[in-house]
């Protein structure tokens, strides 16, 4: 069985077990953005009146996860200045990937309707994500632009063009992403991220983060080839953090942790000297 694609199909376990950890911060606010199941955000409000946003999608394989799976961010961005909001989606079977996409399309527009209500500025809204939750936050900013998300942080999604997986010869791999996706090419667009990049003409910053853990490379040169096309579409401010000392789970687990290293790529990335 391929690495990356045990990792994918085990990661809500894995994140069940750290996220039974005694953490620092509880939410300040819960609130519902919409009527759909699991439809809720997580706020954890900085100290600064009136601070930026930076909003942040679970992974769990399209099929399970929690907006509790948070470990040190909320403190993390927190003590950059930053109101932390953790989204709260539906799951496969009942929801579709289209269905996700919209969900975290509806928290974000909330948020920017609604966060005076709670000591926040909508001025600059970041969203990111880990694993598919980076894969629906990708797909999600850029089909709603950089006039309402501003910055963007993928932590290791599996890929942002899906095409690719039709001539994939990776059983196991293509077995389990069909089962997400389907094979239709017309589905897979709708929900690559790469549909939506000449959407509009300016760009959102971008900081793009991959592990070790990739079948033969694949999802490194997904990543790579995503960026390239940003950048000839004319996105300016998009950056690669190459994780190669970090497998899938350290990336999210250990962000916010005053030695990790993608940690300082994230502090520099949101507040440049």
């Amino acid at each position: 069985m391929v690495r990356f694609l045990t990792l994918l199909t085990m990661s809500c376990f894995a994140l069940i077990s750290t996220s039974a950890q005694s953490f620092a911060l509880e939410p300040t606010l819960e609130r519902k953005y919409s009527s759909e199941a699991n439809a809720i955000l997580d706020i954890y409000s900085a100290l600064d009146p009136q601070s930026s946003i930076v909003a942040f999608v679970h992974g769990g394989g399209w099929s399970s996860g929690s907006r509790k799976w948070v470990q040190d961010k909320p403190q993390f961005f927190n003590d950059l200045g930053y109101t932390f909001v953790s989204i709260g989606y539906p799951y496969l079977p009942e929801a579709k990937v289209d269905e996700q996409i919209a969900a975290v399309e509806k928290a974000v527009a909330w948020l920017k309707i609604n966060a005076n209500s709670f000591g926040a500025s909508s001025d600059e809204i970041v969203l990111t994500g880990h694993s598919s939750g980076a894969h629906l936050a990708v797909v999600a900013a850029l089909k709603l632009g950089p006039s309402t998300v501003q910055k963007v942080i993928a932590i290791d999604a599996p890929m942002y063009d899906l095409r690719p997986l039709l001539s994939m010869k990776r059983r196991g791999v293509t077995n389990f992403f069909e089962r997400i996706f389907g094979r239709d090419e017309s589905e897979l667009s709708t929900k690559s991220a790469h549909t939506f990049v000449s959407t509009h003409k300016d760009y959102a910053g971008y900081l793009f983060a991959y592990s070790n853990q990739n079948f033969d490379g694949w999802i490194v040169k997904n990543v790579e080839r995503f960026v390239e096309n940003l950048r000839i579409s004319g996105a300016s401010n998009v950056e690669i953090f190459e994780g190669w000392d970090y497998d899938h789970m350290a990336l999210h687990r250990n962000l916010g942790n005053d030695d990790d290293a993608f940690s300082k790529v994230i502090t520099r990335f949101l507040v440049p000297k």
